[in-house]
């Protein structure tokens, strides 16, 4: 190499580290649900994954920002209508939070990355595809998989003379023992049914299942709400309400989250919760005495059906091409098998995910399918036990109101048959709203 080129090579070599360094690592947005970012080191895995991804990733900063439960869909919803969403968030994708998003346009399609570069078998319940699809779309990446399982206090139940060890496996029951254990202070059994939580449908939905009823068509082409057996399932719903007086009237200001700490403090026997409550308990409730069943149905020997709640991330659609690659970094370590059995707070969403996790940050050890608190979420799952969505629309949120509303109408004392034909109707042009 002549002399006179050694000037040139030495201003590239020393530049080089330069331009490197002003360029900086890629920086990632996450918006997440809060309760991944408790201050207790069980609760935190968000947290935890940002250490994990940023150690294999070291080119890649993952900003965290918790949003809190109450009010996130509206925060969610605004930002994307603005166009000025974080480049992922998490979405409810079964309760329609996913098609309204996407309906704004400013939602990315991971349809073929989906397909063809990660696989829909990495997935172990296909129905979760089902929930993040919009317009035969993929728009959200499922990360983790919920459904709920049935609670019953055990001492509750010793104190009103039933067996602490066998919980109802039928509606019927659910009312009989209701019946005993409400007494003084205590009720038998409880559900939330606040105008905008958008989950509280899906407690209703277990009952109309029973009667064969829904709240729409499989096709979201119309409400049915207003069927003979929808009426006779909601009026055995709202009558332990008003008649049977073995569900508190605060109900009606109760979304789940204060439904599982009633059953937690005490105050009720009976509900319904998902697999998330189960560490929140060891931690807060640290003396309850309580068993995890699956679903009750209408008969004896058959379980009932609960909404499959997966929940996935959705990413912006505009980004750069850095951004893009660094996103599906993300998501990439998000569904493998040993990473996803430690991240969800839930069930895995992951397919062949290994029997027995280790959280690599706080090395704590979970096991799904033989924890006998969490065995039964994974029955009621892998059982037969999940209804698909009746929200996977972009009006889904908005139906979800005007279920609720409807009950909290009939709670009140208004006219059953005129608040479920009324309700139909806004239900119908919601769904036309597509």
């Amino acid at each position: 190499m002549g002399w006179k080129r050694w000037p040139l090579v030495l201003v590239v070599l020393f530049c080089a580290p330069l331009v490197l360094f002003a360029a900086g690592p890629v920086k990632l947005t996450w918006w997440v649900g809060s309760w991944q970012t408790q201050e207790n080191k069980y609760e935190r895995q968000a947290y935890d994954f940002e250490v994990y991804f940023e150690k294999e990733h070291p080119s890649i900063d993952l900003v965290v920002v918790p949003v809190d439960w109450e009010g996130m869909h509206d925060k969610l919803l605004l930002a994307t209508m603005k166009n000025n969403n974080p480049h992922i968030m998490d979405s409810e994708d079964c309760l329609g939070w996913t098609a309204e998003f996407a309906s704004t346009g400013n939602i990315m399609d991971l349809t073929d990355y989906m397909k063809n570069k990660i696989g829909l078998d990495k997935w172990g319940i296909p129905t979760a595809l089902d929930n993040a699809t919009y317009n035969g779309k993929l728009y959200s990446f499922p990360y983790r998989n919920s459904t709920r399982a049935f609670v019953w206090n055990k001492d509750l139940f010793k104190q009103a003379g039933l067996n602490p060890a066998a919980p109802p496996k039928t509606w019927a029951k659910v009312l009989e023992y209701g019946k005993k254990i409400t007494r003084g202070e205590n009720f038998g059994f409880s559900y939330p049914l606040k105008r905008f939580c958008t989950v509280a449908p899906e407690y209703v939905r277990s009952v109309m299942d029973a009667y064969g009823a829904d709240i729409t068509s499989r096709d979201l082409t119309k409400g049915t709400i207003n069927t003979p057996q929808a009426k006779e399932a909601i009026k055995w719903w709202t009558d332990l309400v008003t008649k049977d007086k073995i569900v508190p009237m605060d109900i009606i200001n109760n979304d789940d989250n204060n439904d599982f700490i009633m059953f937690g403090s005490g105050i009720t026997g009976m509900c319904m919760v998902g697999p998330w409550v189960i560490e929140t308990y060891k931690i807060q409730s640290p003396n309850l005495n309580y068993g995890v069943a699956t679903i009750p149905g209408k008969d004896e020997g058959k379980i009932g059906r609960y909404g499959l709640t997966s929940m996935g991330h959705v990413i912006r659609k505009d980004v750069n091409a850095a951004e893009r690659e660094a996103i599906y970094a993300f998501l990439e370590t998000q569904i493998r098998p040993e990473v996803n059995v430690w991240y969800t707070d839930d069930l895995p969403a992951a397919a062949n995910f290994p029997r027995v996790g280790k959280n690599p940050i706080t090395g704590k050890v979970i096991n799904f399918l033989d924890d006998p608190y969490y065995a039964p979420f994974y029955a009621q799952l892998k059982g037969g036990g999940t209804l698909p969505s009746a929200l996977l629309h972009p009006a889904g949120p908005k139906i979800a109101q005007e279920v609720n509303v409807a009950l909290q109408r009939i709670i009140l004392g208004q006219d059953l048959n005129v608040v479920l034909d009324e309700a139909n109707v806004i239900i119908d042009d919601l769904l036309k709203s597509r």
